[in-house]
């Protein structure tokens, strides 16, 4: 394969529609944060975003927790316009 985004990559529409509170995959958690599932990986083992361990090596989270990543990387414009 040469360059280009891997085929863990989904388009918005492919995200999976689940009820409040369902836990999400790595793959699909990587999806809604548009970055790869290794970045995610990356992501807890750094401690920044918040998980559920299902064994030391499988994650899952909530839509929440994705959210909270999100709005604590968002950068805020300084003059207010």
């Amino acid at each position: 394969m040469g360059g280009g985004l891997s085929g863990s990559y989904r388009k918005a529409s492919q995200l999976p529609d689940k009820p409040e509170g369902a836990l999400w995959n790595t793959d699909e958690a990587a999806a809604y944060l548009c970055v790869s599932p290794e970045t995610v990986r990356r992501l807890v083992r750094a401690k920044v975003l918040a998980h559920v361990s299902v064994t030391p090596s499988e994650y899952r989270f909530t839509l929440e927790d994705l959210r909270e990543y999100i709005a604590a990387k968002r950068h805020q414009r300084l003059s207010g316009v």
